[in-house]
């Protein structure tokens, strides 16, 4: 069996010889070669477009390295919005596009012409002569399929048209960046590539021009939505038959309405920290100096236990001046006794020397009854809550100033602090829900106690309403000093007014209602 070569003369089959290798078909000479030059700068461009990531790369690559296909002297991206206003992305030869030139000003009412009213066509070029004339002369070049060819003046307003001469070549091309979706009849121009220069635009290339179009509205469109969940959700909604996409959007949109209605809990956070119930507090029973504590911070201490001492050197010394001077006294009174009974005029100096012995007794026991309580003692059975005793040791005090405070472990409440901006209605009884910071997975139960009507600025610096609650679970008792976020429970209310609460709140303040 023979097979024509490629010459025309007969070649031997492959099993009639077998183990010789076919002749080598001939290369194409270089006239051959000529007409692939443009598909395979096409396949090169389309392949660079399917590989880009970036937005900003892609729209720079679109108006530069276009020239690899056709030559052009200027190149502009038209990006569509919804409204059908739109701007120019990116022009050809510089990296930014300063939207307020006068150049990008004309060049934006061009593109907005050419893209809203001429420019969508199903996806074919325009092709834009600046002679009326030209058209008419060249047959060749007035496009076949989609394409189409219009002159400046028909094409662009008078305003427009009169000022082409002075920015742009004889010669224009749009190639619209249309996007077919499946499942839809119609379409979405996403925008426009336009090309000018000082030559014609021929079919074969406005056909390259077309296919390229096509491949790199997809890829933009890909790139422009990439970033969002929402707009891919939204394609394969309307993708579905009998748009079942608006439907179901439709049937959301009423859904979220209605559970505006919905009736929740109202709650509110506020910072809480465990505080000791019922506490004692030691005040010092002297203003002096503290010499020496006897217990440690957060040590267990019993009723009568001894807790620190005041510095007892300058009352010990008055107390023995004091007695001292009491001695001198009975010593005069005694005295004086003796002589009045022999002389009845010193009566009076004996009843004189009475009252001054008295007065230094009265002395003696004042200044024995301070020394007694330079030493204080616990009061009832506890904890001893306070700083570090370091701090405290030769510092001055005043009378009744706190030093320390004896609670009980097992007597505890949460004590809140619920700032103004977050105020809602508070009843006695409410419940309240305590996450610590240690253990944020395990709130503790509470019930409201106490809450105060006027506010009060905090140790931070925020003005603050003061709550207090009980644990109701007994066999979880947290340890005094923890800290946390408390939450209050209040009546349902409807999902709207919870969202909405602080947004009113803060635009009653702004409009002064």
């Amino acid at each position: 069996m023979t097979v024509p070569s490629a010459t025309g003369r007969p070649a031997v089959d492959a099993p009639g010889r077998a183990g010789t290798p076919p002749h080598p078909p001939p290369h194409p000479s270089g006239a051959n070669q000529q007409p692939l030059i443009p598909l395979l700068a096409l396949l090169g461009l389309m392949r660079r477009a399917r590989r880009m990531t970036d937005p900003s790369a892609f729209t720079f690559m679109m108006v530069n390295e276009t020239r690899l296909l056709t030559s052009f002297r200027q190149a502009a991206l038209w990006r569509g919005t919804a409204d059908n206003s739109g701007y120019v992305e990116a022009v050809s030869g510089v990296a930014t596009t300063d939207r307020n030139a006068p150049y990008i000003l004309w060049l934006s009412a061009v593109l907005k012409e050419l893209g809203g009213s001429a420019g969508s066509g199903g996806g074919g070029s325009l092709a834009l002569f600046l002679d009326p004339e030209e058209v008419g002369a060249d047959p060749s070049l007035a496009g076949s399929g989609g394409s189409r060819s219009l002159s400046v003046p028909d094409a662009l307003p008078a305003a427009v048209a009169a000022e082409w001469p002075e920015w742009l070549p004889a010669y224009g091309l749009w190639l619209p960046l249309v996007l077919f979706r499946g499942g839809r009849s119609e379409t979405e121009v996403l925008g426009g590539l336009f090309l000018a220069r000082e030559t014609p635009w021929p079919e074969a290339e406005r056909q390259l021009l077309e296919e390229l179009a096509g491949t790199c509205a997809l890829v933009w469109h890909n790139l422009l939505v990439r970033r969002t969940v929402l707009a891919r959700w939204n394609d394969a909604l309307y993708g579905q038959p009998w748009h079942l996409g608006r439907v179901l959007k439709r049937s959301a949109l009423l859904l979220a309405l209605a559970s505006l209605a919905f009736p929740v809990r109202q709650s509110v956070l506020a910072p809480a920290v465990v505080t000791a119930a019922n506490p004692v507090f030691i005040r010092s029973p002297l203003a002096g100096v503290i010499d020496r504590f006897h217990v440690e911070p957060n040590a267990v201490v019993e009723e009568g236990q001894l807790l620190f001492s005041l510095e007892d050197t300058q009352l010990r010394n008055q107390l023995e001046t004091a007695r001292k001077e009491q001695e001198v006294a009975a010593a005069e009174y005694r005295q004086t006794v003796q002589k009045a009974t022999r002389d009845p005029q010193r009566a009076i100096q004996s009843t004189l020397q009475e009252k001054r012995l008295e007065q230094k007794k009265a002395d003696v026991d004042f200044l024995s009854d301070r020394l007694s309580r330079v030493d204080v003692r616990a009061t009832r059975h506890g904890i001893a809550v306070f700083a570090d005793r370091n701090d405290w040791i030769g510092r001055p005090v005043k009378l009744g100033e706190r030093i320390l405070m004896l609670a009980d472990p097992q007597q505890v409440e949460m004590e809140i602090h619920l700032p103004v901006a977050d105020a809602i209605t508070l009843e006695v009884g409410a419940e309240v829900a305590l996450f610590l910071n240690v253990r944020p997975d395990a709130p503790l139960p509470g019930v409201l106690e106490y809450a105060s009507y006027q506010a009060e600025v905090t140790s931070e610096g925020i003005l603050a309403y003061r709550i207090k609650a009980r644990f109701t679970d007994l066999q979880r008792i947290p340890r005094i000093g923890l800290a946390g976020f408390a939450r209050i429970y209040h009546q349902s209310v409807s999902l709207f007014t919870l969202l909405t609460r602080r947004p009113l709140a803060v635009a009653r303040r702004w409009i002064g209602l």
